[in-house]
């Protein structure tokens, strides 16, 4: 007996505890966190009245933190929607704003239907992505028929620009025979928020072939050497036109520079008698607003990419106008070893054109090479311009290699930033904390060998010019004019090292050198070898250095000058 009251009184009082702490904390309460003891001791979890950590994913679902006990209400755009659980698609609500913004707050209901306090105004736009664009499955006449899009709200299908609106599911549409030719365009709907219109897929009729003309392809663009563009509907191929005219056929809607050369033009076609080839369009490699090429509206470059481009139009034979309009820094490479050779731009062949830096920079050019000159170009044409142009951190060299026999091979070449030989004109050019060095030729900071004009050009104190051989800060051999340049960067070699030129058999006026100037022999503060070069009914160079100043320090073996 005495056991059983001693039960019933445990119960008893278990029982007004458990009444107790439902009094005290409320239907909204929450149970305790992770080792809270509940004892009382100022542990116990708070009432949570606002939600909190309210977020909205990518897909567009608001989420916030669970409320234990509760259901919530949302107002979206001043539309309050219940919902049960902490999560809400956006993609849900009745209405979508055609801007795509939604505004929103959520607050708590409890078990008795008390409403809590609104959390902070909160605020998201949703973009949305474009729907695939049609894909045909049929055409038969006039009839065309399609797979239907899920995410679709609607078709629209477009004849002669007078619009048709088809209801969500819709996957068939017929036209009345066409008198005349009939371009006929169908785009999946979208809700204008979540799902955007998809691309059109467009057809033009023409009654004396009694066939659909693809369309062209569309939004044309250029990722680092890779040509992209929109799949054509209803095409199995596409031709890409160079500029000769040459044709060649490819299956996808992308194609490599490197293996397409450069392409003018690009084409649809379909092995069907249902399509014939879309007309022709015209590839703009450097974008819409990128520039025609032509002296009054350039081809505008902003990405190193897009400096490469220069090498693909010369290989076409096309002579075009370019003009820098940003700072550029090509990605970096490194050398730990000499021996290594590698670059971080494109060699290019030869350069007829224009090139305008309009005073931006180009920075970290770098690289490495063991067999022969090391150069941007090749040659620069006579009639090929490059000027205003700030040349920072470039690195080039050419190495000396040895065969397991000890012979030394003569295989590094001489190196320069632009040209190996420069028959236009370079004007306007800054070099600025710049190596340039040769461990086996000549080495310069502009060219190699100058048979044109180098104009007002400056190589500065933070830059160094070595070559092994001959040497000079603005070119290594000229034979042309070099007029206005300023150096105050070290130049050091054997023979023929100049503070200007190394060896000058042209014309070099209103130059002045601040940098050391050392070598073996032939060395001087403008010009290292100074000489008139003839060959009776071949060539004759009249040499000249004139109105030349030099205040830098000129060291040599034998054959030393302050000027010459």
């Amino acid at each position: 007996m005495k056991k059983t009251l001693l039960i019933c009184l445990i119960l008893c009082v278990v029982l007004a505890l458990t009444l107790a702490i439902v009094a005290c904390v409320g239907p909204d309460a929450q149970p305790p966190v992770d080792g809270d003891s509940g004892d009382g001791g100022g542990s116990t979890t708070p009432v949570v009245d606002v939600p909190q950590n309210i977020e909205v994913t990518d897909i567009g679902a608001i989420t916030w933190k669970s409320i234990y006990g509760c259901t919530y209400e949302l107002e979206i755009n001043g539309v309050v929607v219940p919902v049960a659980k902490n999560r809400y698609n956006l993609a849900d609500f009745s209405t979508y704003p055609t801007d795509g913004v939604f505004e929103f707050r959520v607050r708590k209901v409890d078990e008795q239907g008390q409403v809590g306090t609104w959390s902070e105004m909160k605020s998201v736009t949703i973009r949305g992505r474009v729907i695939n664009a049609i894909a045909l499955s049929s055409v038969e006449g006039f009839t065309f028929t399609w797979r239907n899009n899920a995410n679709a709200s609607g078709v629209e299908v477009k004849v002669n620009g007078t619009s048709y609106s088809l209801p969500k599911g819709t996957t068939t549409y017929t036209m009345d025979a066409p008198t005349q030719d009939t371009t006929i365009s169908i785009i999946f709907k979208g809700d204008g928020v979540f799902h955007l219109d998809s691309e059109p897929a467009t057809f033009v009729y023409s009654v004396e072939s009694k066939s659909y003309r693809l369309d062209t392809p569309k939004n044309i663009y250029v990722e680092e050497q890779t040509v992209y563009f929109d799949h054509v509907v209803g095409a199995n191929y596409y031709h890409l036109y160079d500029y000769t005219g040459h044709r060649r056929t490819i299956k996808v809607n992308h194609f490599d520079m490197e293996t397409a050369l450069l392409v003018r033009y690009i084409q649809a076609d379909a092995d069907s008698d249902v399509f014939s080839a879309s007309e022709m369009v015209e590839v703009s490699y450097f974008g819409e607003d990128g520039g025609k090429g032509t002296e009054e509206d350039p081809y505008l470059i902003s990405t190193t990419d897009q400096f490469r481009y220069i090498e693909h139009y010369e290989a076409a034979g096309i002579s075009a106008h370019y003009a820098l309009v940003a700072d550029m820094r090509f990605a970096s490479i490194a050398f730990s070893e000499e021996g290594e050779t590698g670059a971080n731009f494109y060699r290019m062949g030869s350069f007829s054109g224009h090139l305008d830096g309009r005073g931006h920079k180009l920075t970290n050019f770098k690289g490495a090479y063991k067999d022969g000159y090391f150069t941007l170009f090749s040659t620069i044409h006579s009639t090929g311009i490059i000027e205003n142009i700030v040349i920072a951190e470039a690195n080039l060299q050419t190495w000396t290699e040895k065969t397991a026999d000890g012979i030394l091979h003569e295989k590094g070449g001489n190196v320069a930033l632009f040209a190996h030989i420069n028959r236009g004109t370079i004007r306007n050019i800054t070099v600025t904390a710049s190596k340039f060095i040769a461990s086996h030729d000549g080495a310069a900071a502009l060219v190699n060998i100058n048979q044109g004009n180098i104009e007002n050009c400056t190589v500065d104190s933070k830059s160094v010019i070595s070559g092994h051989s001959e040497a000079g800060a603005i070119c290594i051999y000229n034979e042309g004019r070099v007029t206005g340049c300023v150096n105050h960067a070290s130049v050091s070699g054997n023979g023929s090292i100049g503070g200007i030129v190394g060896r000058n058999a042209g014309y070099v006026a209103r130059c002045t050198n601040y940098g050391a100037v050392a070598g073996s022999m032939r060395v001087g503060g403008i010009v290292g070898y100074n000489y008139n070069v003839s060959l009776a009914g071949v060539y004759e160079y009249a040499t000249e250095v004139r109105y030349c100043a030099n205040h830098g320090t000129v060291t040599g073996g034998v054959k030393v000058g302050g000027i010459a």
